[in-house]
């Protein structure tokens, strides 16, 4: 059976030109180098090298499984370089996801109020939709996640930084947008302006109405919670959205509602279950817990 220390004297042969440089080399005797070139010239079935007064000439075979070798030690380095770039970057890289809703704000803030405090480590922020991103904690793709939606995957761990209560959003000046608060019935009629219909809280909003039997005119759809807004504010509808735990709605042209019966929202931090979590995403969830206590 070929060892890896046969293939290491053998290399070392052919890159000094004697058994002696080579045992220098491997910080071992000259005759157990040249014993592993034999055993492994054994193992191989062919000479690797020509003796001739007390100097080795490398063979037409060895020339060749010298080829074959460079290429493996080639693989081998990368993977030593590999492992050294990892060591000298864990911890200096934090991947975070997040549901759409929350990437232009909450996400951004967090993300800003983090730098400050750790600027040595590169942060990637990854947006992906509701149905993807527990998919991306659990593949490892991302360490840490935040979400709106209600979590149900056995393989994530989940922690509630904060709560807030759906609204509703009516154009300025509209009929409803001094009303101290609206119900179902108020939007009777109504243009509405919803999330995409594969959102999980669109669903979870058009099955409060149905249950209501309040008929609404949804003309209008929008993935994001900033699209919706933008949406109400140019006075295409009205609307039920998250709840703006990072001020969304103020100053973008929209009356901010509170809508009864309340709808209630937990902001969540999700990360893979059983997993030790970088000294990184640590400080990172302790920053978001903070910000929102």
């Amino acid at each position: 059976m070929i060892t890896h220390r046969q293939v290491e004297a053998f290399r070392q042969v052919m890159s000094a030109g004697t058994a002696t440089a080579a045992a220098r080399t491997m910080n071992i005797s000259q005759p157990a180098v040249s014993r592993l070139v034999t055993t492994l010239e054994y193992e191989l079935g062919f000479a690797l090298f020509e003796r001739r007064n007390r100097l080795l000439f490398p063979t037409k075979e060895a020339q060749h499984f010298h080829d074959h070798v460079e290429q493996s030690f080639v693989g081998i380095e990368r993977l030593r370089q590999a492992a050294s770039d990892i060591l000298e970057h864990s911890g200096k890289r934090l991947s975070f996801v997040c549901i759409p809703s929350l990437s232009t704000n909450i996400a951004v803030e967090l993300v800003d109020q983090f730098h400050r405090h750790r600027p040595e480590i590169a942060v990637s922020l990854e947006v992906q939709p509701s149905q993807r991103i527990f998919e991306w904690i659990s593949t490892g793709k991302c360490e840490l996640g935040m979400t709106s939606l209600p979590v149900h995957a056995p393989a994530i761990d989940k922690q509630t930084i904060c709560t807030g209560a759906a609204e509703c959003i009516v154009p300025r000046g509209h009929r409803l947008a001094k009303r101290d608060s609206v119900c179902a019935v108020d939007l009777a009629e109504e243009t509405f302006v919803g999330y995409r219909a594969d959102s999980e809280y669109r669903q979870f909003v058009d099955t409060l109405f149905e249950r209501s039997g309040i008929l609404r005119k949804v003309a209008f759809e929008a993935r994001t919670t900033n699209a919706v807004i933008a949406m109400v504010a140019a006075g295409l509808g009205v609307s039920i959205v998250e709840p703006s735990f990072a001020r969304s709605t103020a100053g973008r042209g929209v009356v901010s509602i509170p809508f009864l019966p309340e709808i209630p929202v937990r902001l969540t931090l999700i990360r893979l279950k059983e997993k030790t979590l970088s000294k990184a995403a640590e400080y990172f969830t302790h920053l978001a817990t903070r910000n929102f206590a």
